[in-house]
């Protein structure tokens, strides 16, 4: 475990329990606070979680109530660290950029083994994610999308999916429901039905399935209802098929012209997920991974952005208090006390 990570629960246990519990802790387990201000340091795995089981005991809590707490209160630690992360529309938006975060934050710290929040796209309020550590942190993880919910107030609905703990570490899989939409689902629903949702390309659809249709609609139609009408039945028929066909291709086309606009307007924490149409489909998923490569690059260069201004900040403001004491001195030197000393 690196030490900035303990950091932050150090500094949220102190705010939610209070310092004396802390402190008192703190010594038992020879735990030097002041080392946790280097974040390449390392602190034992098994430090952590004694420390937290006997925390939990002393503020009377069980062990997994504790660590959800600590998420849930650590939404606000994580935001006064690294503010323009929670820029987002809704907590949606914010959740599919955590696992770029958490590379872009730890990419510079040898050893470092963050987790995974591996986020799937489901539609504009549905996602399905996946949490994966090598330590036993699922209840902190479920107390991060609580609090996520509450920062954003953007209420989430959690269902646990599958979860499970072994040698190799844990993994929590949840569908969560939001209430305020991100990105765009579009469903090439017309596509699919014409298909008989068996065909999944334009192309294998209008080379197969519709001379198909119009053989056994003419052999139809021009058996019951004679030659001529039949043929009519068949045109009109086909054309109908072929004009629903062309309503999904226009909507898949419009969805790849505001894919490029995402691109345009540099609004990279948007997507669009295209779906019934394998082409089409294949082409948003690609996207998809493009912009989180890409959000991933900016994310990085973001967390350097503002370490330099936190840092040159600190620097002016050690900088302004030494000039404070070199004035007052001065001033004591200067003065006729301080000359006659």
């Amino acid at each position: 475990m690196k030490s900035f990570v303990m950091n932050i629960w150090i500094t949220t246990w102190k705010k939610l329990y209070g310092e004396n519990i802390v402190n008192e802790l703190s010594s038992k387990f020879n735990l030097d606070e002041q080392n946790l201000l280097i974040p390449t340091n390392n602190v034992p795995d098994e430090l952590v979680v004694n420390f937290s089981r006997e925390l939990a005991k002393k503020v009377g809590k069980t062990y997994e109530e504790l660590w959800q707490e600590t998420g849930y209160h650590n939404i606000k630690s994580f935001h006064s660290f690294y503010p323009s992360y929670f820029k987002k529309e809704g907590v949606l938006s914010f959740l599919s950029a955590m696992d770029s975060v958490h590379r872009a934050l730890t990419r510079r710290i040898k050893g470092a083994k963050p987790p995974r929040i591996i986020y799937n796209y489901i539609d504009e309020k549905t996602a399905v994610i996946r949490y994966e550590s090598h330590r036993d942190f699922r209840n902190y993880f479920l107390g991060l999308l609580k609090g996520a919910a509450d920062f954003f107030n953007d209420p989430l609905k959690i269902e646990i999916l599958k979860q499970d703990m072994n040698s190799n570490g844990s993994f929590i899989e949840v569908k969560v429901t939001a209430t305020k939409p991100y990105g765009k689902s579009v469903k090439l629903k017309l596509y699919k039905a014409i298909s008989f949702g068996l065909l999944k390309s334009f192309s294998t659809n209008l080379t197969v399935i519709i001379p198909i249709l119009t053989f056994v609609l003419s052999f139809l139609f021009t058996k019951y209802l004679g030659a001529l009408p039949g043929s009519i039945l068949t045109s009109i028929s086909i054309l109908i098929g072929l004009l629903l066909i062309n309503k999904d291709l226009k909507n898949a086309t419009k969805s790849v012209e505001k894919i490029i606009n995402i691109y345009k307007e540099k609004d990279f924490n948007d997507i669009l997920m295209i779906s019934g149409e394998k082409d089409f489909e294949k082409l948003s998923k690609s996207n998809i991974k493009a912009l989180s490569n890409l959000r991933e690059f900016l994310i990085g260069f973001q967390g350097d952005t503002e370490e330099i201004l936190n840092f040159s900040k600190k620097t002016l403001e050690s900088s302004d208090a030494i000039q404070e004491e070199i004035g007052t001195m001065k001033e004591l030197y200067c003065s006729p006390e301080g000359l006659d000393s």
